[in-house]
């Protein structure tokens, strides 16, 4: 369940590097530390492609023009900045195969 403070939640979310990757392989390293030099498969996606997804999510959820518009800026700004540097990431898929 979602605490009541919002710039809470968002920020835990975005910031869970142990979300990024499957459960055997969580709180052994920092997952979100390392993403710029190793990219790891989970099912559909990598934790790239799921960094890229949640950036974009919490960019959008906080561009309402309130106390959280500096954190949609700084989403929005980290989310492009990843797709220049790298190119070749698509889409976490909306399907299961």
């Amino acid at each position: 369940m979602r605490p009541t403070n919002s710039t809470t939640w968002w920020a835990g979310w975005l910031l869970r590097g142990d979300a990024l990757v499957e459960r055997a392989l969580r709180r052994s390293v920092d997952h979100l530390a390392e993403i710029p030099r190793r990219d790891r498969t989970w099912g559909t996606a990598t934790a790239r492609q799921r960094l890229v997804h949640r950036l974009g999510v919490v960019s959008a959820m906080t561009a309402d023009g309130t106390a959280l518009a500096g954190v949609s800026g700084l989403t929005a700004a980290m989310r492009r900045r990843m797709l220049a540097r790298r190119p070749d990431l698509r889409p976490v898929p909306t399907r299961r195969p």
